[in-house]
C-alpha cells in the first residue's frame, strides 16, 4: 500500500477492488469503470465522515485506518481496511444515514453514489454481482437467525376462472414490494417469462441442498419450509417468492419446501429474471434496495457483540 497521501494508480485501484468480496468476480473492464470514478480521501483522527440524519451519498473504501459507524446509538459496522463503508445505506436509499467517525488517521477511496449509479447503468454485470452478493448475505442471515418470511394477505382476486391473464399477472406483481414502483412495460416483460403452475397439498417442491435454479411466486396457498441443518421452519404464502433469494444468490436451497394447501404460483427461471433486470435498470435497483434495507435493519438490531455469519462483514480483513 502506498503511504497515505500518495497517489494510487488505476491498476492499484483495480487490485484493491478485486480483493473485495463484493467485487471479486467482476471482469476487469467493470472494475476499471469503478476505479475510474474513485477519489482518494484522508480523514484525521476524530473527523466526522458521515452525520446521522443525513442521507449517505458516498461510500468510503477504507485502505488504512479505522472508521466506526453507528445508528441510533448502536454500532453497525467497523470500517477497517477493505470495508466499503456506506454501501448498504446508499443501495437502500436510506435517508437516516449513520454516524461515521474516524477512530484513527484514515485513508480511503471514496465512491460517489451518483457516479456508482452511472457506472452500474453502463455495466449491468456490476448490478448482477451486487444482487448476487446481497442475496448471498441475506441467505446467510436467514440460515443463522431463521427467515422472517410469513404469509401475507394480498388484495388480489382473479378476474375470471382459468389461468391468470397478462393484466392479472401485472396487477399481482405490482403488489409485491420489489416490483411496486416498476413500469407496466417492465412488469409485462417479467410476466411473459413466468408460467402458472398448480400443486396439490403435501407435494415436495424441493429438498434441502437441492440446486436453486428458478423463481416461484406464490399467488394462492401456503408452503411449509423446514431446515433440518439450521433448525428453522416457517411458512410462505401469497405474494412471496420462496425460491428467488437462493436462485439469485446462486446457492443451493437451505430449506426443504412442501405445499401445505393447494398452491397456485408463477414459475420462471432465474436467468429470465436477470434478463428482465438487465432491461429494466430501475427494477433491478429497487430489488437491490429491498435487500439492502433488510440487511441494514439486521445490522442495526444485531449490534457489535452478536455472533453473525462470516459474510456479514467479509471485507474486514487487511488488504495486502
Amino acid at each position: 500500500m502506498p503511504e497515505p497521501g500518495g497517489m494510487i494508480g488505476p491498476l492499484e485501484r483495480i487490485l484493491y477492488l478485486k480483493k473485495m468480496p463484493a467485487f471479486s468476480q467482476l471482469p476487469i473492464e467493470a472494475l476499471a469503470a469503478i476505479a475510474d470514478v474513485l477519489r482518494e480521501r484522508q480523514f484525521p483522527k476524530g473527523a466526522i465522515v458521515q452525520r446521522e440524519g443525513e442521507a449517505v451519498t458516498r461510500i468510503q473504501i477504507v485502505l488504512d485506518g479505522h472508521i466506526t459507524a453507528s445508528r441510533n446509538g448502536a454500532a453497525i459496522a467497523g470500517g477497517v481496511p477493505g470495508t466499503p463503508l456506506g454501501a448498504l445505506p446508499v443501495l437502500a436509499r436510506d435517508a437516516h444515514g449513520y454516524q461515521g467517525v474516524a477512530e484513527t488517521d484514515t485513508y480511503a477511496l471514496e465512491l460517489d453514489s451518483d457516479a456508482l449509479l452511472e457506472v452500474c447503468e453502463d455495466h449491468f454485470v456490476i448490478v448482477h454481482q451486487i444482487l448476487r452478493y446481497l442475496s448471498q448475505w441475506v441467505v446467510e442471515v436467514e440460515q443463522h437467525l431463521g427467515s422472517p418470511r410469513r404469509p401475507i394477505a394480498l388484495p388480489f382476486t382473479r378476474l375470471a376462472s382459468g389461468e391468470l391473464d397478462l393484466v392479472e399477472r401485472i396487477f399481482f406483481l405490482r403488489q409485491i414490494t420489489p416490483f411496486a414502483r416498476s413500469s407496466i412495460n417492465a412488469l409485462a416483460e417479467l410476466s411473459r417469462g413466468l408460467t402458472e403452475v398448480q400443486f396439490r397439498p403435501s407435494v415436495p417442491l424441493w429438498a434441502e441442498g437441492d440446486p436453486a435454479h428458478y423463481v416461484l411466486l406464490i399467488v394462492e396457498g401456503e408452503v411449509g419450509c423446514v431446515s433440518a441443518r439450521y433448525g428453522h421452519s416457517f411458512q410462505a404464502g401469497p405474494g412471496q417468492a420462496v425460491a428467488a433469494m437462493e436462485a439469485v444468490a446462486e446457492v443451493p436451497h437451505w430449506f426443504a419446501a412442501t405445499t401445505l394447501t393447494p398452491v397456485t404460483a408463477l414459475h420462471g427461471t432465474v436467468e429470465s429474471l436477470i434478463d428482465v433486470f438487465e432491461d429494466n435498470f430501475e427494477m433491478a435497483m429497487d430489488y437491490a434496495a429491498l435487500l439492502a434495507r433488510g440487511l441494514l435493519s439486521f445490522l442495526e438490531k444485531a449490534g457489535p457483540d452478536v455472533e453473525i455469519p462470516r459474510i456479514i462483514l467479509p471485507a474486514q480483513r487487511p488488504l495486502d
